[in-house]
């Protein structure tokens, strides 16, 4: 589709042409290999359904790498391909045909594309993120979950300079060990409880410094009464652990949230 089709065809021309040169190409045949490694190897092992939208376009993202590999073969396999078409016999072509005619499919495919692809006036991102801040006060503590909040948030943040005061805390990151002790100095107005969150499913915290939800929002909240900070918001709901509720405006045990904005 991003090559008007020809370049599906031309690729695989040109990867069948590599497998049954190889001893002529070692290099073709070994990119050839590694591309069709790559393709039977990741596709069994992914665990998505590419029924789903939402699942393809993840799986898609892992797609670039082989796309460079079959851009590579399509010129050996468009080549394969005119040579089949003009029976060997080629005649000699206008000087600089070559090049016109792969400026014309450039151009060709920028001109189809360009009206899906040209987002310059879409803002609905930035004003997502800033319609979440405002629900803000001064000093609030947001704990974030998913890409729509986690990213959105913090770009604002980190690359507008908007909203600085807020500390942006991620929900899944403070389960790992390295979290809390790289991140304590950059969130001044939160207090971690220990140094790391017990985010499994399993109903017994083991012995250490480990910390629940709940344990995390006690600590803050009684911070919030003193004025150290702007009140514990949730934007993208909460991470599914035994002790919430898979539904809204409910919390861990003990905790219950109210709409705020976008966010909880």
């Amino acid at each position: 589709r991003n090559t008007l089709f020809a370049g599906a065809a031309a690729g695989a021309a040109g990867l069948l042409a590599c497998f049954a040169g190889r001893k002529k190409d070692p290099f073709g045949f070994l990119l050839a290999s590694m591309l069709s490694f790559y393709w039977i190897v990741f596709h069994l092992l992914s665990n998505l359904p590419l029924s789903d939208p939402l699942y393809l376009g993840v799986q898609m993202r892992f797609w670039m790498q082989a796309h460079m590999v079959m851009a590579a073969l399509s010129v050996p396999g468009a080549v394969c391909i005119a040579s089949l078409l003009l029976d060997n016999n080629p005649p000699t072509p206008p000087r600089g045909a070559a090049g016109a005619l792969a400026a014309a499919v450039v151009a060709a495919q920028a001109g189809l594309s360009y009206r899906v692809s040209d987002q310059s006036g879409n803002w609905f991102f930035e004003e997502y993120a800033k319609s979440a801040f405002e629900a803000f006060p001064q000093g609030a503590i947001a704990l974030t979950k998913g890409d729509n909040s986690i990213n959105l948030l913090r770009y604002l943040q980190v690359c507008n300079g908007h909203r600085p005061d807020v500390a942006l805390v991620d929900q899944s990151m403070q389960s790992f060990s390295w979290y809390v002790p790289m991140q304590q100095r950059y969130l001044p107005s939160v207090l971690f409880p220990a140094r790391q969150l017990w985010l499994t499913k399993t109903h017994v915290k083991p012995q250490g410094s480990y910390y629940l939800f709940e344990e995390f929002l006690d600590a803050n909240l009684k911070r919030e009464k003193k004025g150290k900070n702007g009140g514990v918001f949730v934007c993208g709901g909460w991470h599914q652990v035994h002790n919430i509720q898979d539904t809204a405006f409910h919390g861990p045990k003990g905790f219950k949230t109210v709409p705020a904005g976008l966010c909880e």
